[in-house]
């Protein structure tokens, strides 16, 4: 009973600080913006931050095994776990025989933060970390507006003098900054300790309201052009005072750019695009870097350095998964349904692959030994850029555990990826017939890379498979849980079952096919590989098959990105009608038809690669025809009358 009541109190006073922090907040989300934040977890301290050693001390034994300097300040980032850090302070001093113990006094300095609008807060974490003892730690946060130094500190304001932290858990603090509003603050927490542990900070977080106006830099981190580079922005006005004037300088490659902006009434919510006169010459993949500082209604506001790398196009992402799993793997139901989960919520980014692995009857186990899974099944990697042995984590809920795919689990780590500006992209088309495959991946490049890596890796993966004496192992039978159902199956599935995406065969290896790609690419250009290949005979049903197409970076490894289509039967398939159209596509051996349904109707047929190039063309009455015979691959046929027109799919 005694848990619950502290349980409930824990949740009681974070609500409470959740509604006070949203009471001093406002309603106007929209309208706040983040001043400054660090959560440490890169390892280093921010950049900007000032740490001092007011103390002179030397640490203890103990707090050097932990880390921290012999002397000098005691502020370090220390890691909790593999994926968690947090600015840690020590107070545990080398003490001489006799001597009396003496304060920690350690500082550790926030840089410049300009608290441009209202409601402005910061909050943090923090928490008592002791190993040799029980003893919570404590520490002063203060405010100035003077400097960085602790000089300037002389007559700042206490924000919170914290005598005791939180022991083992951390502690959440908020603290209003609504009284500095519109000035620049420098915020210091200071360990004044004597003789406890650790002190640890994490999760800092100083926010606010955007002031008069929101400024966002242009370009962003990408820019899709044709080698010029222009500077300048977007203004939002952000309060019922109208923006009146903008000034704006803009630094970049040595020039300086100045440009005015008067007789504005941009009114709260309104936007207001600007852009600088000269513009910078770049090629394609270079970085350029620039300072953007604009004065609004004369308030000047701090510097924004930005960088944008310039790209011949913005390429769309896809994000391979590869799966280790197995029919003998009891834990595997976990990974089919966390790979069913991302499938369901990203069917458009998400492409999974299962590699069936050991003493499986779907075995691939050079692909899984190749591409190599350190904790077994069900594992996965992630664009073979992050390894992710939780396919899901567990949680608790009100009528028992239940199990996501996101708080760090698999999809967070496919989400992660999908943010990334992959260097490439490609596109891939594949037929069949008499037991033959062709397919075609086509890729290209956002810039010139003389001395590329690339290859391309095609992976052939099967749907809805099942045989007799096929089954799947489950250890969720019969547990209190919810894991999509497995919960209510029985510990071996026998029927009404069936598995996807299983990996066929990968060619010409896991780590793809040695020359598909040029040594040397070129921004924009399209490379076009093809590959003639038996059909697995591993394949139950040709209707079930999907190709995959993956540009591997051998430099890292890594999948820069892919794509995925399903094998379709030589011939003729429909794409987009127009269904006013009168008009059909035929196609045999030799040559691919337009046909009116009225003869005497003027027909035009048009042949495209894959890439959207025009193969051939055609004009006739009731009927236009274009020779394939000398034709191999996949291509777009387009028939158009004056009624209308009809986009048709052929393989050869």
């Amino acid at each position: 009973m005694t848990n619950r009541i502290t349980l409930w109190c824990v949740a009681a006073v974070a609500l409470l600080f959740a509604f006070a922090k949203q009471e001093a907040q406002g309603a106007d989300n929209i309208n706040r913006e983040t001043y400054f934040s660090a959560d440490f977890n890169s390892g280093a301290m921010p950049e900007g931050v000032g740490l001092f050693d007011r103390d002179g001390q030397t640490q203890a034994v103990t707090s050097i095994q932990l880390g921290f300097p012999k002397t000098g300040a005691s502020w370090i980032v220390r890691r909790e776990s593999a994926d968690v850090r947090f600015a840690a302070s020590s107070s545990r001093h080398k003490i001489a025989a006799g001597a009396d113990t003496v304060a920690a006094d350690d500082w550790m300095v926030l840089p410049a933060i300009w608290l441009k609008g209202a409601n402005a807060s910061i909050v943090w974490k923090g928490r008592s970390v002791n190993e040799q003892s029980s003893l919570p730690s404590s520490y002063r946060v203060l405010l100035s507006t003077k400097g960085g130094t602790p000089d300037d500190f002389a007559d700042a304001a206490v924000l919170e003098d914290v005598a005791a932290e939180s022991l083992d858990e951390w502690a959440s603090h908020y603290v209003s900054l609504n009284k500095w509003a519109g000035e620049r603050v420098w915020i210091a927490f200071v360990n004044y300790s004597r003789q406890k542990e650790l002190i640890g900070i994490d999760d800092i977080v100083v926010e606010g309201e955007k002031g008069v106006a929101e400024i966002i830099p242009y370009p962003g981190e990408f820019l899709n052009s044709d080698g010029k580079v222009e500077f300048g922005g977007k203004l939002i006005a952000r309060t019922s005072t109208p923006v009146t004037s903008l000034k704006v300088k803009c630094e970049t490659s040595g020039l300086v750019m100045q440009k005015e902006f008067s007789g504005l009434n941009i009114q709260k919510g309104e936007e207001f695009d600007f852009r600088m006169d000269e513009t910078v010459t770049a090629n394609y993949g270079d970085v350029v870097a620039y300072t953007l500082t604009v004065e609004v209604n004369g308030v000047t506001y701090d510097p924004m350095t930005r960088s944008t790398r310039l790209l011949a196009f913005v390429p769309k992402k896809k994000v391979v998964i590869e799966e280790r799993t197995g029919t003998w793997c009891g834990y595997c139901p976990r990974g089919t349904v966390a790979m069913e989960t991302i499938e369901k919520n990203h069917p458009d980014t998400y492409i999974g692959i299962a590699i069936h692995a050991d003493e499986d009857p779907m075995a691939l186990n050079s692909y899984a030994n190749g591409v190599g899974f350190p904790d077994g099944a069900p594992t996965a990697w992630v664009d073979r850029a992050i390894y992710e042995k939780d396919m899901m984590v567990r949680y608790m809920t009100a009528s028992g555990f239940a199990y996501t795919t996101l708080n760090g689990a698999l999809e967070s780590k496919f989400i992660e990826r999908l943010q990334a500006m992959p260097s490439g992209e490609v596109t891939v088309d594949a037929s069949y017939a008499d037991g033959k495959m062709n397919i075609t991946a086509s890729s290209r490049f956002t810039m010139n890379e003389p001395d590329a890596a690339y290859r391309l890796a095609l992976v052939v993966t099967e749907d809805h498979v099942w045989q007799p004496g096929y089954y799947q192992t489950n250890y969720f039978a019969g547990v209190n849980e919810v894991i999509g159902g497995y919960e209510k199956l029985p510990k071996y599935i026998t029927e009404n079952y069936e598995y996807n995406h299983v990996a066929r065969v990968i060619y010409d290896a896991w780590n793809g096919i040695a020359n598909s790609i040029p040594a040397s690419v070129t921004a924009g250009e399209v490379y076009t590989y093809t590959k003639t290949a038996s059909l697995p005979k591993s394949v139950l049903n040709p209707a079930n098959v999907h190709i995959v197409a993956m540009i591997i970076d051998s430099r890292t490894g890594e999948i820069v990105n892919a794509d995925t289509v399903r094998l379709i039967k030589s011939g003729v398939e429909a794409v987009e009608t127009d269904s006013t159209a009168a008009v059909t596509v035929e196609a045999d051996a030799t040559s691919v038809k337009a046909i009116a349904a009225d003869p005497t109707e003027a027909v035009a047929v048009t042949l495209y690669n894959l890439c959207g190039a025009t193969v051939a063309q055609a004009e006739g009455v009731g009927i236009a025809t274009i020779a394939t015979s000398a034709l191999h691959g996949v291509y777009l046929v387009k028939a158009a009358t004056a009624s209308g027109t009809v986009t048709a799919k052929i393989a050869r």
